[in-house]
């Protein structure tokens, strides 16, 4: 768990040319989960833009949901950033991917057997499942003894009372809002011809505030 400059996500991964991969991992689904995984997305999106590289950033932002929050059939959505039209909004290189965990691990929907696997290491919810995804991969029988390891490590145990912490600090700055920072990140998609509902959705801003928005960047 990565605490980066106040917005803590599960995995934050810096590449060369100006690239970050985030990983969510989602157990639960809630109203605003997915919100708050954009936000961080798109808080990275700025704070790169404001280092003045001249390349656009490219951030991928990978959910991993214990749920199937569209009620698909597919094992992995993708998504882009899309205008009023639905075309992929040009210099804006922002991704999205929703991997279904129960749609993973489904023969039916999904034929990889790899991915399979992998699907079951996560869902796996005794030490019993795990040994019997892991055993005979020398890769995946090294992440169950580190997973026996952690089980009792008081420092690691220790992070998920910083995590459910961090988790109502969150709550808090969602639920009380911080709108001149939502305005900020409003204006930057709004400058890249992103649709208004898409920036409403992500931002919690009504469509009024964003036309509003609009007129004084023009202005």
């Amino acid at each position: 768990r990565v605490d980066e400059k106040g917005k803590t996500a599960d995995v934050i991964v810096n590449l060369e040319d100006n690239k970050t991969i985030i990983v969510e991992m989602n157990q639960k689904k809630t109203k605003d989960i997915f919100r708050k995984n954009e936000s961080y997305m798109y808080a990275n999106y700025i704070e790169k833009k404001k280092i003045g590289k001249s390349e656009y950033p490219k951030i991928i932002l990978i959910n991993i949901n214990n749920f199937n929050p569209h009620n698909v059939t597919v094992p992995i959505q993708k998504f882009m950033m899309r205008d009023e039209e639905g075309n992929v909004v040009e210099g804006t290189d922002l991704i999205e991917y929703h991997i279904i965990l129960e749609n993973l691990v489904n023969p039916e929907y999904n034929d990889n057997e790899e991915l399979q696997k992998f699907g079951k290491l996560l869902l796996a919810n005794t030490m019993e499942e795990l040994e019997e995804v892991t055993l005979g991969d020398e890769e995946y029988m090294e992440a169950k003894k580190r997973i026996d390891e952690l089980m009792t490590d008081e420092d690691f145990i220790g992070y998920y009372d910083y995590a459910e912490a961090a988790e109502r600090d969150r709550q808090d700055y969602y639920n009380t809002g911080r709108e001149e920072g939502k305005k900020e990140i409003a204006k930057e998609f709004l400058k890249n011809g992103a649709s208004l509902k898409l920036i409403s959705k992500s931002t919690g801003l009504s469509l009024e505030e964003l036309e509003n928005l609009k007129k004084e960047i023009k202005d």
